[in-house]
């Protein structure tokens, strides 16, 4: 019984990225080779210091390539979010 209803919290958490951030994020990931990827990584973990950035915010950055000096952080205390994230996508 427990074991099915794991599962089940598993399935609700997975579905909350909507369709539209996963095609996105699938795009974003076939459009850099396996170089650029390491490359970007230096980037963002230099552009990174000192921010304040949300775990989710973190992968969706890496996901689609953006450093976070490109985007407004307007979460509690100065965090980057992410919608702020996916606010910056869709403009």
């Amino acid at each position: 019984m427990l074991v099915s209803s794991s599962a089940h919290r598993f399935k609700t958490s997975s579905s909350q990225v909507s369709k539209q951030s996963k095609a996105l994020f699938s795009l974003a990931n076939r459009a850099f080779g396996s170089g650029a990827i390491a490359e970007f990584d230096t980037k963002l973990h230099a552009d990174s210091k000192g921010r304040r950035i949300a775990p989710a915010a973190y992968g969706y950055l890496r996901g689609f390539r953006v450093l976070p000096s490109e985007v407004t952080a307007t979460g509690p205390k100065g965090f980057l979010t992410k919608g702020d994230i996916l606010a910056h996508i869709a403009a």
